[in-house]
């Protein structure tokens, strides 16, 4: 496994699980700047993970541009004592008002991105950025 000298063969491996039933939390409004989403929390397990779970990346992107100008971000958890929550909650601020949108989220580990979720679609209203 060339690169991979330093760490356990585990840790050049991608993580094998996929956030379940990713979504837009409806309980919470879209603002023209800040979306909130959900998705079921994943086995955290080394072998299900292949390596040190890092949490998760979530992609956006506009509807009409295409994967090409996606936008990351990472979403850090803390798998310390607790964490047995059934669902994560994240928010995205940044985003561009009054636009249609995509997103997909997979979990990391130390070295490498899982498998996306399914890609949802959402839509920003309408509003004006202020710095």
């Amino acid at each position: 496994m060339l690169g991979c000298n330093a760490y356990t063969a585990d840790q050049c491996l991608e993580p094998l699980v996929v956030p379940k039933d990713f979504r837009v939390d409806i309980k919470q409004k879209i603002e023209p700047h800040k979306a909130h989403f959900i998705w079921e929390s994943v086995d955290t397990s080394e072998d299900k993970i292949r390596g040190n779970f890092k949490g998760y990346k979530l992609w956006y992107w506009k509807s009409t541009e295409g994967r090409h100008k996606w936008k990351v971000v990472d979403i850090i958890v803390d798998v310390g004592d607790g964490y047995d929550l059934p669902d994560v909650r994240a928010t995205i601020e940044g985003l561009p008002a009054f636009c249609a949108l995509r997103a997909q989220v997979a979990v990391k580990n130390s070295h490498y991105t899982g498998p996306p979720s399914q890609t949802i679609d959402f839509h920003t209203p309408e509003g004006v950025f202020f710095n």
